[in-house]
């Protein structure tokens, strides 16, 4: 992780599953899981991840505010990376993510991002 000191994902983490706790599209994609506090509870690990895997991808991680107690956080991608490249999801932990999503969280998640697509 050339970018990311190991300081800054916890609490770009923790920003981020505050923030992102009733968002719609987050909602959807995880609509599988039987009640909001699963959804709450499999945040952390699904944030982690993906900024795990951006970091791996030479993310740079600008963040306003003191010490552990992020105000906000930009993660930025270089030109021509992506977060979803394989060879960095995997070692990322995307297998465990879909794990604990379960089979019908995954089919949400495909259907979703094909109608991205």
């Amino acid at each position: 992780m050339a970018n990311l000191c190991p300081e800054r994902l916890a609490p770009t983490v923790s920003l981020y599953v505050t923030v992102f706790a009733n968002d719609p599209v987050i909602n959807y994609m995880l609509c599988s899981m039987p009640t909001q506090s699963a959804r709450l509870a499999y945040l952390p690990g699904y944030f982690q991840t993906l900024l795990k895997a951006a970091a791996l991808n030479d993310a740079s991680f600008d963040a306003i505010g003191r010490d552990s107690k992020y105000e906000a956080c930009a993660v930025l991608l270089p030109p021509g990376k992506r977060v979803d490249n394989t060879w960095t999801l995997i070692p990322a932990g995307f297998f465990g993510c879909l794990w604990r999503l379960g089979w019908d969280g995954c089919k949400v998640c495909y259907i979703f991002l094909v109608l991205l697509c």
